[in-house]
């Protein structure tokens, strides 16, 4: 399952950090590198994920007054993502 987490992650962005404080995670990274998902692949591991708005530190440290209309600030960029 690792490998496929890592290498759906590769496909979402540049350079992923990978943190690795085991020897069987650095095989799994391995792995990873050699999985390519094809389109079906990736759609089908995006599909459940459900966007939501930051929480916590990272909410308290947005600006309020410019997003105070804005119920979810990841709902631009997933409209431009799907039309990719």
């Amino acid at each position: 399952m690792a490998a496929i987490a890592l290498a759906w992650l590769k496909t979402r962005v540049t350079a992923p950090i990978v943190g690795a404080t085991k020897a069987h995670h650095l095989d799994a990274l391995e792995e990873a590198i050699n999985i390519n998902l094809n389109k079906e692949e990736n759609h089908t591991l995006q599909a459940p994920y459900k966007a939501h708005d930051l929480e916590g530190v990272m909410a308290d440290n947005r600006d309020r007054e410019h997003n105070r209309d804005r119920e979810h600030n990841w709902t631009q960029y997933l409209i431009n993502d799907a039309r990719k």
